[in-house]
């Protein structure tokens, strides 16, 4: 599954329903999935997304794990569907939870608010049905709030300073409350970012035009950016569904576990020799980054040849590559270094890479 929100690089929480599922994330810390929230598959106007909250089945995280928003600046996305046949009182996201003092998202009798300490601030009235809407808030450095729904205009108001975030983060209800979010949730994002009119519209624009997936305009992590390269290089390969940053994620004798498919690739950071210091202009002198990349290839266990076309047109995609932000990219061996078979007979290749930047992550 793609990525619809703009990622940039201020971005401290992204999600999909993918991610939210499977218990990963694009950027921050993996939420935890309470109770089963049931997937809905892609359709006409919407992604992929979650549904079915309700007082036990939710996602949160720990305090620990939720980025402190302090006193500002940050701005949070949401992309959604509302549903007026369930609660008509319904929680988006809450930190912490029925906690006043901080602030919540609510769907309330057709119009959407902003509770935080000293403000309520409202849309007005939005449509239901099955579109995708887009949900923008936030708070500035000086202390005020912004809500925007889709093409409003954001709506603004004075503030008093939200605490940091001292309990759970709670994404489509209130855990063992009356209050949860009655519609569906594909895509959140949470960045330090200042909310403006100008930031809503380019993020509304964005959506509006499919969405770009995740293009940091610096570089995120160096894996993130070469799984981001290979996501759009036709081979069939998408984030979140069989493409993935960080280890190799296992999958069962039927070919999935926790929706991981058996033919899948995963990119991860592997080292590097020590940056090499460089001279040359003040603006750019500093040091030569080599960031040594690991892109794993599983395929089935009745399917070499099938396993090896894929690993052979990662080669030929990531070898002398353009890749936003890096000086260059090559593949270090000729033919993808094969692995021989995991401990349910699926084959396995390795394609290394050796990206350069004079920056690093």
């Amino acid at each position: 599954m793609s990525y619809l929100l703009p990622y940039s690089s201020r971005t401290v929480v992204h999600v999909n329903a993918a991610d939210l599922n499977n218990g990963t994330a694009l950027a921050g810390a993996a939420w935890t999935k309470n109770g089963s929230p049931a997937l809905v598959a892609p359709a006409l106007l919407n992604p992929q997304g979650v549904t079915g909250f309700n007082s036990s089945t939710y996602f949160a995280q720990a305090a620990a794990s939720f980025p402190s928003l302090g006193s500002g600046p940050w701005t949070a996305a949401c992309l959604c569907k509302f549903d007026n046949l369930s609660n008509p009182q319904q929680l988006l996201l809450t930190a912490p939870p029925g906690d006043a003092s901080k602030w919540y998202l609510e769907f309330l009798n057709g119009a959407f608010y902003f509770f935080g300490p000293n403000i309520q601030i409202g849309s007005g009235v939005i449509g239901y049905g099955y579109s995708t809407h887009l949900v923008m808030w936030g708070v500035d450095g000086s202390g005020t709030a912004w809500l925007g729904v889709d093409q409003l205009a954001p709506v603004t108001g004075a503030f008093g300073l939200p605490q940091g975030n001292t309990g759970s983060a709670v994404l489509g209800g209130y855990a063992g409350g009356a209050q949860q979010w009655g519609g569906v949730i594909y895509e959140l994002l949470i960045s330090t970012d200042a909310p403006s009119a100008a930031l809503f519209a380019s993020i509304y624009a964005t959506v509006s035009a499919g969405g770009p997936g995740p293009t940091p305009t610096v570089p995120q992590t160096p894996e993130m950016d070469v799984a981001t390269y290979l996501s759009t290089a036709g081979l069939g390969l998408m984030l979140g569904t069989n493409l993935y940053t960080g280890a190799v994620l296992p999958a069962n004798v039927d070919g999935h576990q926790g929706n991981v498919p058996g033919l899948s690739v995963f990119v991860n950071s592997v080292g590097g020799p020590p940056p090499l210091p460089y001279m040359g202009p003040a603006a750019t002198a500093g040091s030569l980054y080599s960031h040594g990349i690991q892109v794993r290839v599983r395929g089935y266990p009745d399917a070499q040849a099938a396993g090896l076309v894929l690993a052979r047109q990662v080669r030929n995609a990531l070898h002398r590559a353009t890749i936003p932000g890096y000086l260059f990219c090559l593949v270090k061996e000729s033919q993808p270094l094969y692995l021989g078979v995991d401990a349910n007979n699926r084959h396995q290749w390795s394609i290394n890479v050796d990206l350069r930047s004079y920056t690093t992550p």
